[in-house]
């Protein structure tokens, strides 16, 4: 069984708590319900099975390219240190006002960068709220309209 071969530890509590969650998910229970009944993160058990998958997929890989090399070779992996992803929204507003030494013809080096500071903070997804509908825009073929 590949989590048995592939994780170190407690193979099977972790096969029991995986096996509950895709149970619980597949029955419509809600995440943010599950993590609180099972008092555990979504990213530190998608992160745990992804390093399975990974630990899995490299030892066949390995396995089969030693079973029928005809010569000996390189091989370059990346492995990611999360699997989890992350949705980020930015939200600005910028204004600008140039004075131009001819209106009916604006310079390029009339214009100056405003000063502005971009900070990104990282919060975990609870603590996060999208924008509401109305503020979020939508790109046409050739017109921006907002939602509504």
């Amino acid at each position: 069984m590949l989590i048995e071969k592939h994780v170190k530890g407690q193979p099977g509590e972790f096969f029991s708590r995986i096996d509950e969650i895709r149970n619980r998910l597949l029955h419509g229970d809600d995440p943010v319900e599950i993590e609180r009944a099972l008092n555990m993160k979504w990213q530190e058990v998608t992160d745990a099975l992804g390093k399975a998958t990974w630990a899995a997929l490299l030892s066949n890989l390995i396995s089969v390219t030693a079973a029928h090399a005809v010569a000996p070779g390189k091989l370059a992996l990346a492995e990611t240190n999360t699997y989890t992803h992350y949705e980020m929204h930015a939200i600005t507003d910028i204004s600008m006002r140039v004075k131009h030494a001819d209106p009916a013809n604006p310079q390029i080096d009339e214009f100056q960068l405003p000063d502005f500071k971009l900070d990104l903070i990282v919060k975990d997804r609870d603590e996060v709220e999208p924008p509401p509908v109305a503020e979020r825009q939508i790109a046409g073929d050739d017109e921006r309209e907002t939602a509504q």
